[in-house]
């Protein structure tokens, strides 16, 4: 097989997986909920099948760095996607083994070289980005085949046994409420920064003297840490509550939904000013001029020729106000406007690592999924601006 330029990064990665697999704890085991854990590694639990399998994965990760490149990112992806597969399986056979001879109250989490194999086969997908940017049907292939492989593992039971599973069947009710307030709060944000942002950053730019005060403004916000901007709010929105009985009966009040908001739209709209702003200086003033030159009004040319030509570039901006929503919007957990951050609290004040996690993991998955997702949708929209 002819050989091409190494894929470091890919390299690095199947070496830091292969390393973890190795010398790292797979499984913590721990009497009950609070107590110390007792490390089990993967050479140590797996018979000697499921080693050579790993093993044999992980090595095969190693290999693919060195293959041809014309060939190399069908066989990373490949390799990725059997690896996390088989890793979440590898988890779930072993969490059920270690259950078995242990009491009800028992609880079994993932070891640092669990967490470790997740970060490089992650890294792993990293590196294939640019490649499955390129390729859509690639890309919905592996998504499906990832979703589906996780489904039969979880439909199988196969996880039920790790801790993080059993805290979220304790609080699965919970679990939901705190999901679909989640989800609210953060994309009300984005959808009201949306609407205020874009207005504001074509006003930055058709007005220059405008423009610098209203990005200064906005990117002074932006440094203020979520917790202080929350606090700031409290207040006013308080002293307003009291004084204005329609504002009190719709539920604006000193802590809740409201100042969470009211913080979240100030956040999410820094991104998309800019980016507004920033998509209208690159326009060809030749356009600009072109559709004058027909007897378009400045409206007219502004919402059917500029903002329809850098779509991709405000939806970029909403793309990284979403992002960052979802994970400032577990702050507002501590002034009682709800969401994940409920489960990340709760969890730090009981010292419980598997109820901080319930409320991490989701969090970072919601974000990764939504950058995703707005990537395709930013890309399939720079693909129609450039018809």
């Amino acid at each position: 097989m002819r050989l091409l330029k190494l894929d470091k990064v890919n390299l690095l990665g199947a070496l830091f997986g292969t390393l973890s697999l190795c010398f790292c704890s797979f499984l913590i085991y721990r009497p009950h909920r609070l107590a110390a854990g007792t490390p089990h590694y993967f050479v140590d639990i797996a018979s000697w099948p499921e080693s050579l399998w790993m093993a044999a994965l992980w090595i095969a990760a190693v290999v693919a760095s060195f293959i041809a490149r014309e060939k190399r990112p069908f066989i990373q992806l490949l390799v990725a996607t059997t690896l996390t597969l088989s890793l979440f399986w590898m988890i779930g056979a072993h969490s059920s083994r270690l259950f078995e001879a242990a009491p009800s109250y028992a609880r079994i989490s993932l070891g640092l070289g669990s967490w470790l194999m997740f970060t490089a086969a992650f890294v792993l997908f990293l590196n294939l980005l640019e490649f499955l940017r390129r390729s859509p049907v690639i890309t919905c292939l592996c998504v499906v085949s990832l979703c589906l492989g996780l489904t039969v593992i979880w439909m199988h039971g196969h996880l039920n046994h790790l801790s993080i599973v059993i805290e979220f069947y304790n609080k699965k009710e919970r679990f939901m409420d705190e999901l679909v307030a989640h989800l609210t709060l953060a994309f009300s944000a984005v959808g009201i920064g949306a609407l205020l942002g874009i207005p504001l950053g074509v006003l930055a730019f058709k007005r220059k003297t405008l423009g610098a005060p209203i990005l200064t403004i906005f990117n002074i916000v932006q440094t203020i840490p979520s917790l202080a901007l929350f606090g700031l709010l409290v207040t006013p929105l308080a002293y307003l509550s009291l004084q204005v009985e329609f504002l009190h009966d719709v539920g604006v009040e000193g802590i809740g939904w409201a100042p969470a908001l009211i913080a979240l739209v100030l956040y999410a709209l820094l991104p998309i000013i800019r980016n507004t702003h920033a998509g209208l200086g690159s326009l060809d003033k030749g356009i600009i001029e072109a559709g004058v030159g027909m007897g378009m009004s400045r409206l007219r040319l502004l919402f059917t020729v500029e903002l329809p030509m850098i779509r991709h570039i405000i939806l970029n901006g909403v793309r990284i106000a979403a992002v960052q929503s979802i994970g400032n919007t577990a702050v507002a957990a501590l002034i009682g406007a709800g969401g994940f951050g409920i489960f990340i609290f709760q969890g730090l004040g009981q010292a419980a690592t598997d109820l901080i996690l319930l409320g991490t993991l989701p969090i970072i998955l919601l974000a990764v999924v939504t950058d995703f997702l707005m990537q395709a949708i930013t890309f399939l929209a720079k693909a129609e601006a450039l018809k």
